[in-house]
């Protein structure tokens, strides 16, 4: 995108603590995955925030002389073109056997996004090694917060954790629920 320099001069009189030159400031992190943490009969609905943003730059390849984006085309090994319509998922069983999926038959087995975290026992905090760390979201109380501060200052005080079972993004997974300062916080397990 091109502004003009009015434009920027604009933004730059406008430009606060913590904006971009653009005038702009960084947009909020959207909530990976919202539900419940479940302890038994008690239900703590929360949103699950990314605790690290990405801030990668990442590049395009462009062709030099015409400005336009660089597209990759997919082929076999004989050497032909392969439109995606004829593209299949393949897991090699022995050298060049393939056991084969069309995407829907993946669709079918991946396991349905829960919003349901049950927390099946509680750990001391430090008995997990952080080798075994994955992904750390902070959880934010979505709706009345006294059961979420109430089982916050509780793992805090004891210094304990929850691993409980995630469903995020169609992969289900182990993750331990801890204190972390002022919050909680869900880590994904590897």
């Amino acid at each position: 995108m091109i502004q003009s320099s009015s434009s920027l001069m604009v933004a730059e009189e406008r430009r606060g603590e913590g904006e971009t030159d653009l005038g702009e400031s960084p947009p909020p992190p959207r909530a990976a995955w919202s539900g419940t943490l479940s302890l038994g009969l008690i239900n703590i609905p929360v949103k699950a925030m990314p605790l690290m943003r990405d801030r990668t730059i990442r590049f395009r390849m462009i062709h030099e002389k015409c400005g336009t984006p660089i597209s990759f085309r997919k082929f076999c090994g004989e050497g032909i073109e392969v439109p995606d319509g004829e593209i299949v998922f393949g897991y090699e069983i022995s050298k060049g056997e393939y056991v084969t999926l069309k995407k829907g038959e993946l669709e079918e087995v991946k396991p349905e996004s829960s919003r349901v975290v049950r927390l099946d026992s509680f750990i001391d905090s430090d008995e997990v090694d952080p080798h075994y760390f994955e992904r750390t979201y902070i959880l934010v109380p979505a709706g009345y917060p006294d059961a979420y501060v109430l089982l916050r200052e509780v793992m805090r005080r004891e210094g304990k954790g929850a691993i409980g079972r995630i469903t995020m993004h169609s992969r289900e997974g182990v993750v331990l629920v801890h204190h972390y300062r002022n919050a909680l916080v869900a880590t994904t397990l590897r």
